[in-house]
Parts: structure tokens; sequence; C-alpha cells
């Protein structure tokens, strides 16, 4: 083995020992985050099995669970740390534990969970568009507020023909 040669082994055993440093360093800073993050992430996800859990009440569901839903899924998009994906909230810790990277167990019940949030997310804005129309009604035909749209039309009709 020539000079050149055992040069060019020792530097690369330094570069793979190098890498290997710089791997076990970002293992060891994920696992710190995991750690750090872990206490905020299970009260988030206690906040959303309780947000779920109102929809039996639907005052509250309207008013406290449903926009508790939507927030914690938006959040989970900017910081997946502190809030678990839609339907990670049902699976307990040691069930987590145990599959560990054995793949997502919950993905089923972030499936329906996901297809729950938008069908209730339609179904209210249609229930707000329809009583705000029912409320306009109302007052256009007590006290006329809105006919100013119908004279303006006629005029401008008239104007033309």
């Amino acid at each position: 083995m020539s000079n050149n040669d055992q040069e060019f082994d020792e530097e690369e055993a330094a570069d793979r020992l190098q890498q290997e440093k710089n791997k076990s360093q970002s293992a060891l800073k994920e696992v710190v985050a995991d750690v750090a993050t872990a206490p905020v992430r299970i009260g988030t996800s206690n906040l959303l099995r309780s947000a779920w859990l109102s929809f039996f009440s639907v005052v509250g569901f309207i008013f406290i669970g449903l926009p508790y839903i939507n927030l914690h899924a938006f959040g989970h998009f900017i910081m997946p740390s502190f809030f678990a994906n839609l339907g990670e909230e049902w699976v307990p810790g040691s069930v987590k534990q145990f599959a560990g990277s054995l793949g997502q167990g919950s993905i089923w019940l972030t499936i329906i969970e996901w297809i729950a949030l938008i069908v209730l997310d339609i179904a209210v804005l249609i229930i707000i568009i329809v009583s705000l129309m029912t409320i306009f009604i109302i007052f256009d035909i007590a006290h006329g507020w809105f006919g100013f749209f119908l004279d303006i039309y006629l005029k401008l009709k008239g104007a033309v023909s």
C-alpha cells in the first residue's frame, strides 16, 4: 500500500467518523425536541379530544369545538411538533410507543376526522348563509330596506329602453 493510498484511507475514515458524529448529534437533537414538546403535544391532543366530544352539545360544538378543531388542524401544518395530526388523539400513548416505526396506526382515524371536519365546516357554512338570507328576507319584507336595488334596476332598465 502506498503512502498516498494510506493518506486517502485516513481522510475517508475521518470523513466517515465526522458524518457518524453529525448523525448522532442530529438524532440527539430530535430526541430532545420530542421530549421538550411532548407535554404540549399531549395537552393539545387532550383539547382536541374534548373538542370532538363536545359534538354532542350543539352549542358547545359550534362555538367552541369546531373552531378549535379547525385551529388545531391549521396549527398542525404550522407547528407539527406541538399539534398532533387529526386522529392521533384517540390512540393511547402506549400503543404509539409499541407501534413506533411500524407505521401509522391511526391513518384511518385521520382520514375519517378530516372528512368529518370538511363536511361539518361545509354544513356550518351553509347554515350561516341560509340564516343570513332568511334574516335579509325578513327585513326586506318588514321594512322594504332592500327595495332600492329594485328601484335602481327599474330606473336603469327604463333609461336603456
